[in-house]
């Protein structure tokens, strides 16, 4: 098995360490720990809120190739509670980032599969092959979230 090998190994830091520079302001690895990778995905890293830059927890996911980048967002789609985002923000549906006018990727505004559930959000970087969820710390908690993530929330 690849992964096993020590080039494997270095494939799976380099990915890890190529989805940490891509992430949002507020994650790192001071709040950030990787995960076990589902088949598709390259690094996964679930994340502590950051309560200095206001970063909400969150996963992170860097993929293969767009089809399982557009796999993992439509099972979000399909196994949650999709909901419009705020402000008129629609979804699901295209996103730019830092307001310009190219689609970069995909948004959606879900509630978690979570008990108690908890507004969620997700969102492409399909030339990063990344996709992010950010989760509010309470049932109200998604416009202040969803405000977050329009000014801070897009992959660099």
């Amino acid at each position: 098995c690849l992964v096993d090998s020590p080039e494997g190994q270095a494939l799976l830091a380099d990915a890890g360490e190529q989805l940490m520079q891509a992430m949002p302001t507020g994650y790192g690895e001071f709040n950030c720990q990787s995960e076990q990778s589902t088949p598709g995905e390259l690094s996964s890293l679930s994340c502590q809120p950051n309560q200095a830059t206001g970063a909400p927890s969150a996963r992170f996911f860097l993929f293969t190739d767009l089809a399982a980048l557009q796999s993992h967002y439509d099972d979000v789609l399909n196994e949650t509670d999709v909901i419009s985002c705020p402000g008129g923000g629609g979804g699901p549906g295209p996103h730019s980032s830092h307001g310009e006018p190219q689609t970069v990727g995909q948004v959606a505004c879900f509630m978690s599969a979570d008990t108690p559930p908890v507004p969620a959000i997700a969102w492409t970087n399909e030339a990063d092959l990344a996709i992010g969820k950010v989760f509010a710390d309470d049932p109200n908690g998604m416009t202040p979230m969803y405000e977050w993530w329009t000014k801070q929330g897009a992959f660099e």
